[in-house]
């Protein structure tokens, strides 16, 4: 008769540490394919819903009430981030008041009356919370041509 030897504790330990780990390895799988996160080197693995997969995500609630909405572009600016954010400073100065400053290269579409553009390669740059003579604040959006930076148009909101 063939005897069993008696399993060993380590056996059993390291069953159950193996069985924990790769629990921990698909979680973590399944976090980095789903999860709408920033990694580790400050962008997501967004498989399956890649950032610039919609225009929703592009779209400024200030600005869609007056009729301007924005869309991806598929070809670089000839104008600079830094050139765009020079110019703006420069044609609008009570914006250096600011609390914070952002911009975006995008494609403007505008129904405005006064300024109609239809996939205008355009530098959004905001200007959020400038103080008012009046004591309140606003926010400005200024659109430069993205091609010659010549200021489009600007809002106040």
């Amino acid at each position: 008769m063939v005897r069993k030897r008696p399993q060993r504790l380590s056996y059993h330990a390291s069953a159950v540490v193996g069985c924990i780990l790769l629990g921990i390895a698909m979680v973590g799988i399944v976090w980095m394919i789903f999860g709408q996160h920033d990694g580790l080197m400050g962008t997501g693995v967004h498989i399956l819903w890649p950032e610039d997969a919609s225009t929703a995500d592009m779209q400024i609630p200030a600005l869609l009430a007056h009729g301007i909405t924005l869309a991806h572009p598929e070809e670089n600016a000839n104008l600079s981030q830094q050139e765009a954010l020079l110019i703006a400073s420069q044609r609008e100065p009570d914006a250096l008041s600011a609390r914070s400053v952002s911009s975006r290269y995008a494609l403007v579409n505008s129904t405005m009356a006064q300024k109609r553009l239809q996939n205008t390669p355009a530098w959004v740059i905001c200007y959020q919370n400038i103080a008012a003579s009046t004591g309140g604040v606003h926010d400005l959006y200024i659109f430069l041509d993205a091609n010659s930076g010549t200021e489009l148009f600007a809002l106040r909101t």
